[in-house]
């Protein structure tokens, strides 16, 4: 009963916060649609919340549908990662403190302060951006209907902001961040494990093979769920850091001094989002390809046939190095993080040019 009293709870928050960021998104769709100011698409609010609004549907919609793969990655990991904790090596955990150092300070403190900021900086602007097509309407109406007249017309345009971009603009972060915090630990902490697997590749033997041999296979499965719970989703997930940053950008470079709260808060949205998964899928490609390596200068004349049998299949199954992958984007890793900054940067110098001439 508890559990299925806590699945209908996440349920009914869940399907809340989908419906705020779902109106958000079509009243942000509405005053893109009906604008006839004539200013660049890349300086209205509602163009950019249309592109925010995408990436946290998609976030929302991986939470709740692929919940049972994230619990499987989860407990893969962690299943390998208390087999290598009963016996690590001193490298081993020197890197494994390290990484939860990391993942206190980054993801808990330095990220989630950063969130803050964007969602202060992004309801300010929403706040006093009275010039959109429905802002103009719900004053209006705030004029027209006689019950309203004693708190004033601007009172019904405040509702409208607390009930609906204040809360969804809230979930909207926690459902972006939520999702990279997953991603980024999960890879990360697999990277640590290949890398603990290799270590052993190189000093353990017989036995001790076979049983490291099982725990690779444990995070190899967990890199696999992984690529499943993106899947299909990651083009649709990363509209935020790619699409939503250069709207930011552009508004940056046009506005200049003159740019909104929210262009300034979310124009390092590539550097929070898109960089960090395409290093944290390297990191896990580097650890895997090693692994060919570690396996090659292990003991092979103190080993029985079993032992150097698995260790040539192991070597086998790592010509395939693991990788954070999905169809319509590829593989993110170092190469593609640098074609992605090389347009960026490209395109931010095109913007100035323009602007100098």
């Amino acid at each position: 009963m508890g559990q299925e009293g806590n699945d209908c709870c996440e349920l009914n928050w869940g399907q809340t916060a989908l419906v705020l960021i779902v109106a958000m998104t079509l009243l942000a769709l509405v005053d893109t649609v009906q604008e006839t100011s004539g200013r660049p698409l890349a300086e209205r609010v509602s163009m950019r919340t249309m592109s925010a609004g995408i990436s946290c549907t998609v976030s929302l919609v991986i939470l709740s549908t692929r919940k049972r793969v994230i619990l499987d990655a989860l407990h893969q990991a962690r299943q390998a990662a208390l087999q290598l904790e009963a016996d690590p090596t001193a490298e081993g955990k020197v890197e494994m403190a390290a990484e939860a150092r990391w993942g206190r300070l980054v993801l808990w403190r330095v990220s989630a302060t950063y969130a803050a900021g964007v969602v202060m900086g992004v309801v300010l602007t929403m706040l006093y951006d009275d010039s959109t097509v429905v802002n103009k309407g719900i004053l209006q109406l705030g004029q027209s209907v006689a019950w309203w007249q004693p708190w004033g017309p601007q009172a019904l345009l405040r509702v409208k902001w607390v009930l609906v971009e204040l809360c969804a603009v809230c979930c909207c972060q926690t459902a972006l961040f939520t999702v990279l915090f997953f991603e980024q630990a999960m890879h990360r902490v697999c990277a640590v494990l290949l890398r603990e697997v290799g270590r052993r590749l190189q000093d353990r033997q017989s036995a001790a093979l076979v049983y490291t041999v099982s725990v690779h296979i444990g995070v190899l499965r967990a890199c696999r769920l992984m690529n499943a719970v993106f899947g299909l989703l990651l083009p649709f997930y990363l509209v935020i850091s790619v699409g939503l940053s250069l709207l930011s950008t552009v508004a940056l470079v046009q506005s200049g001094r003159g740019a909104d709260t929210y262009a300034v808060s979310c124009f390092p949205y590539l550097f929070i989002f898109f960089v960090p998964m395409c290093l944290a899928g390297q990191r896990v490609q580097d650890a895997s390809q090693g692994l060919l390596s570690a396996a090659y200068r292990g003991p092979w004349l103190e080993e029985d046939v079993r032992a150097r049998r698995s260790r040539l299949m192991l070597m086998t199954s790592c010509s395939r190095p693991a990788t954070f992958s999905t169809p319509g984007v590829g593989c993110l890793n170092r190469p593609t993080c640098r074609k992605g900054l090389r347009s960026w940067f490209q395109f931010v110098q095109v913007l100035m040019n323009l602007k100098t001439h």
